[in-house]
């Protein structure tokens, strides 16, 4: 449940949003590197989220021994990271706005 959910719920008011920034990605980030999940390589080229949720459900409809498992791993995966953006900050208190660079696996807007 969000900030903002929680704060309707506890207090009966909206919330006031006060300041708001929004993100766009440009470019993709060098020296990206493949994931390994058990025998599933993830090319850092892909989409994570949807690969990770496609090779999810290979392994559901697949007949090898340890496919609960690894489609649970997979699921365990994709809820953590699917939720949010994928993003570090390290804040400072500038005086002055500056270009900063942002990167992303897709060109969607993020608010």
């Amino acid at each position: 449940m969000s900030k903002f959910q929680n704060s309707k719920i506890l207090t009966s008011k909206e919330p006031e949003i006060v300041d708001a920034i929004t993100f766009i990605p440009i470019g993709i980030q060098e020296n990206l590197k493949d994931v390994k999940i058990s025998d599933i390589t993830i090319s850092s080229k892909d989409d994570f989220i949807r690969k990770v949720i496609e090779e999810r459900m290979k392994v559901k409809k697949s007949d090898r021994k340890d496919k609960h498992q690894i489609q649970l791993i997979l699921k365990i995966i994709a809820n953590a990271t699917s939720y949010g953006i994928y993003i570090e900050e390290a804040s400072q208190l500038l005086h002055k706005e500056e270009d900063v660079d942002v990167y992303s696996r897709s060109v969607t807007n993020i608010v």
